[in-house]
């Protein structure tokens, strides 16, 4: 069962089959989220995409397997790890 399901106008079918987590919202309402998503009627993969408020658009995003993302993880976990944490506490300016 997908949590939310469209067709893209022109465009292929998707299925958000789980709602993740969310990274970060933009003042416009759109949110960059991580999520299983399955794209016409394919494998779910572990997507991190910017989505419009009703999830009917979306941005450009990518696509990870779980090594893929175990990998990341890795990496930012090393990046994470070598920041001062002064510079943690700051939050990002848009």
């Amino acid at each position: 069962m997908a949590y939310i399901s469209f067709v893209a106008e022109g465009g292929p079918i998707y299925d958000i089959k789980k709602r993740l987590g969310v990274v970060s919202r933009a003042r416009n309402g759109w949110t960059k989220e991580m999520n299983l998503v399955a794209w016409n009627d394919g494998e779910p993969r572990y997507e991190l995409r910017s989505w419009s408020p009703d999830h009917s658009r979306m941005g450009k995003g990518i696509s990870l397997s779980v090594v893929e993302m175990d990998s990341l993880k890795k990496i930012l976990d090393d990046i994470i790890s070598s920041i001062p944490a002064a510079q943690k506490e700051q939050p990002l300016e848009k």
